[in-house]
């Protein structure tokens, strides 16, 4: 189908989980007259499990825990933990080992009903215990075994202690916190995807982070044996709405790359505290996945580096081929924590000559102002910027028009802007081995000129401040000044 038709496809199902299941045909029929959307509506709606409009509203709160305070195989069942649509995971203790082990239940049919335990449904737990044995990596949960009575079916893993991230989401998180979870749950894709499986429901709730800063990637239910690409089972869509890459959310194959656009959201959310495709309906949030490019992540936290913002938006890729893998994802993360612990010494040193030169300039203007508007005299507050060092020379230095930054050139190192209201700084991309005598702003703030030397020759160069590439200008020319307009 098209993409048109699957909006409406998906408009008709977020309204139908809404009405009551014997209404829900006679209402898709009468409100589309496409033939193929009323099939693939119906056939998602029909297609949900007893109780599983709970993934898509709220939890069924209020409701017994069946299983709990039973004893199957060696398990107590001692508290609930959680409950989803085709689930409930307990707490659970093993009188053998004792030890504390979560274990995983299929809910179980309406007391009173004839109907058992379907063999789909077995089958996707089994399934699920399968692929994640299978994968014996520090940062995929440890399934211990399947235990399976007359009436109940569970999943026995390791208890992890901790919470889920979907618990830490609302603000952006510490930048080398958010590297390190995503190196971890990058790592457990790759060991997945290594042995041939794709999870196709990465999302914060299926990852668990313990005291001791171990990520767990949880729930391999959705997990399918790589062969070529994965086609949804009956051409539905599998996974969870707003985690779901571009093909997923079409029933189209998918592979590997999938769980990378999946991973991508997450590690989006820990840097900003927002969705990339945020809208206010699951329609609206899987039509931005399809069609929309979300904003860079440094827009709304300018904390979050330049290689951060690429990493993140080359996972967010529409296609799939263009997407890095989850190893290249590990790797490239791993090679920003090795910067970040290597870089600081050097960049302390290096900002460290800064200062005099700043300073001077901050604080003349500063009190340029105070003379020429304040005329009884009080006391001076002055702020150290940057100290003064023997190599890499502060040589120039200039205020934005508005007083914001600061741009301060270096002899032969880079050429640095500093915001005035919180530090923070940033080089710019400077000719290599620049000495740069003089900076002056343009009028609108969107670009610098510099004025200097390179192996004694003199030029003017202007430099963008969005990260463009320098460019000459004023070959042997120097003391270059922009025009007021």
């Amino acid at each position: 189908m098209k993409d048109e038709q699957w909006q409406v496809v998906w408009e008709l199902f977020e309204t139908g989980i809404k009405i009551e299941p014997g209404r829900r045909r006679s209402f898709v029929e009468s409100a589309s007259g496409d033939g193929a959307v009323v099939e693939q509506a119906l056939a998602l709606l029909e297609g949900l499990p007893a109780g599983a409009e709970s993934d898509l509203a709220d939890q069924r709160e209020g409701e017994s825990w069946p299983q709990l305070g039973r004893t199957i195989g060696r398990y107590v069942v001692t508290a609930p933990l959680a409950r989803g649509g085709m689930g409930e995971v307990y707490c659970g203790h093993d009188t053998v080992l004792g030890r504390r082990v979560a274990l995983k239940f299929l809910i179980s049919p309406p007391s009173g009903s004839n109907r058992l335990i379907s063999f789909s449904d077995q089958a996707r737990l089994i399934r699920e215990a399968q692929a994640a044995s299978a994968l014996d990596h520090p940062n995929i949960v440890t399934v211990h075994e399947v235990i399976q009575s007359e009436d109940a079916l569970a999943i026995v893993t390791e208890f992890v202690e901790g919470r889920s991230l979907r618990e830490l989401g609302g603000a952006p998180l510490p930048l080398a916190q958010v590297i390190d979870i995503g190196t971890q749950m990058a790592k457990a894709l790759a060991a997945a995807h290594g042995h041939g499986i794709v999870h196709r429901d990465v999302k914060p709730e299926n990852a668990m982070l313990r005291s001791d800063g171990y990520v767990k990637m949880l729930d391999f239910g959705l997990a399918r044996q790589l062969a070529g690409n994965i086609t949804s089972t009956e051409g539905l869509p599998a996974g969870t709405l707003r985690y779901m890459s571009p093909e997923q959310a079409r029933a189209e194959s998918v592979s590997a790359a999938t769980d990378v656009f999946s991973l991508g959201i997450v590690v989006y959310e820990l840097a900003t505290g927002e969705h990339p495709f945020e809208a206010g309906s699951l329609l609206g949030a899987t039509h931005r996945i399809a069609h929309d490019k979300p904003a860079l992540p440094s827009k709304l936290n300018a904390q979050v580096r330049p290689t951060l913002d690429c990493l993140i938006m080359a996972m967010l890729a529409k296609d799939p081929g263009k997407r890095p893998s989850a190893a290249e994802v590990a790797s490239r993360l791993t090679a920003m924590i090795e910067t970040e612990r290597k870089g600081w010494p050097r960049r302390v040193k290096a900002w460290l000559w800064v200062s005099s030169l700043a300073t001077c300039v901050v604080c003349g203007f500063v009190l340029w102002k105070i003379a020429t508007h304040i005329f009884a005299p009080k006391e001076l507050r002055f702020e150290q910027i940057t100290v003064q060092a023997g190599e890499n020379r502060v040589t120039a230095a200039a205020l934005s028009p508005n007083g914001d930054e600061l741009a301060f050139g270096t002899l032969g190192g880079p050429t640095y802007v500093r915001r005035m209201s919180d530090g923070f700084t940033r080089p710019l991309s400077t000719p290599r081995g620049l000495g740069v005598a003089r900076l002056a702003w343009f009028a609108d703030s969107s670009r610098l000129l510099a004025s200097g030397t390179i192996d004694h020759r003199t030029g003017v160069w202007v430099i963008p401040l969005d990260g463009g590439a320098p460019s000459l200008i004023g070959p042997e020319g120097k003391d270059g000044v922009p025009s007021p307009d």
